[in-house]
């Protein structure tokens, strides 16, 4: 089952949240999953190690995952070694996330001691295969995607699919990270996220398309998490990460054709249609309300239909155009994909379940 993470940092200059409540917030409404950088330059983090040892304890005893960035800084920061570990297992740190700097044979000495997390934005066949030589058992290990402080400096989705679809080839499992839109952290205040076009997006919607296209099985809020809201919308998607495509209703669709279309859990049909997305079958007769028909509007790429009493069998049937289609008196358009959804409508493959949302 997917899962559903949130950040926080100790040390930073400026607004960051407060990391202990924050955390504390996150755990109650059912997060098992932290991350944190104990690497960041702008960052105090010897100064706040009390901060980070309180969240620490937070974490043991609610069985929490906490993972943190780790790198050759980060020894010298807190004075261990690659045979010594001790100081990050006091903390409460439970995972190493490898980010840079230590080789093959490092990381599988690392591995002996705790578990690891390797770069998954910078994961190639010839990394892992020497990892694998150097012996890490690749098969239940963990990789997490970077995330990309700086505005336009995001991979692409499809560089996020690729590698992810090579860890996935080794047994790894993959976590991403997504932007939240209420709380930045500094020092650019532009958002945390894996993939570049997903800056913007909320972090439940962005995390519904990681987790439909694969990406990641767990993703993290990258920035501090401080708002209630915004993890519990990402823990439902977590929790039940079918498509949830926003609709901009037609003023003149009826309450008929409207109950047809929202507020029900449709599922694709089992094939792949040139120029429709089809919801498998119709409502069964004796629950369809009347549909007459209404003037025929354009069905571009995005139009929400469905059919009406003059398309005998086919009535009650729901479908979503792929391509810019013409008017057709037999169907009524219901409403609109949202601008900011249409990427989702590609993912709408054979026996997806999907729900739309008037909006």
């Amino acid at each position: 089952m997917p899962a559903a993470g949130v950040s926080f940092y100790v040390g930073l200059p400026g607004p960051a949240g407060r990391p202990v409540e924050d955390v504390a917030m996150a755990a109650d409404l059912g997060v098992r999953e932290l991350f944190t950088s104990l690497q960041i330059p702008e960052a105090d983090v010897r100064g706040h190690l009390d901060e980070l040892r309180r969240i620490g304890a937070l974490a043991r005893a609610g069985g929490l995952r906490l993972a943190a960035d780790f790198s050759p800084r980060t020894l010298r920061l807190l004075g261990g070694s690659l045979h010594d570990l001790t100081p990050f297992i006091d903390l409460g740190v439970t995972t190493l996330r490898i980010d840079f700097g230590l080789e093959p044979e490092a990381i599988a000495r690392v591995a002996r001691a705790m578990p690891v997390m390797l770069n998954a934005s910078e994961a190639t066949e010839q990394g892992l295969q020497a990892c694998a030589e150097a012996g890490l058992s690749l098969p239940g290990c963990l990789a997490c995607h970077n995330y990309y402080p700086r505005n336009e400096s995001g991979i692409t989705m499809g560089w996020a699919e690729r590698t992810s679809a090579l860890l996935h080839r080794h047994g790894l499992e993959v976590s991403a990270f997504v932007a939240s839109q209420v709380s930045r952290r500094p020092i650019t205040f532009e958002g945390l996220p894996t993939v570049e076009r997903q800056r913007g997006l909320s972090p439940a919607r962005a995390a519904m398309e990681l987790f439909a296209r694969g990406v990641a099985e767990q993703v993290y809020i990258g920035d501090p998490a401080t708002d209630p809201e915004e993890v519990r919308a990402l823990l439902a998607v977590a929790a039940d990460p079918h498509l949830c495509l926003r609709v901009r209703a037609e003023p003149a669709a009826g309450p008929a054709e409207s109950a047809v279309a929202f507020g029900r859990l449709h599922v694709h049909g089992a094939q792949e249609y040139e120029l429709l997305w089809r919801a498998r079958g119709a409502m069964e007769a004796e629950d369809l309300p009347a549909l007459p028909p209404r003037p025929p509007l354009p069905r571009p790429r995005g139009a929400v239909c469905v059919d009406n009493a003059m398309y005998p069998r086919f009535a009650g049937s729901l479908t979503i155009s792929k391509a810019d289609l013409p008017p057709d008196p037999r169907v009524n358009v219901v409403g609109w994909i949202v601008p900011e959804d249409m990427v989702l409508l590609d993912l709408l493959t054979p026996r997806r379940e999907f729900e739309l949302i008037p909006w």
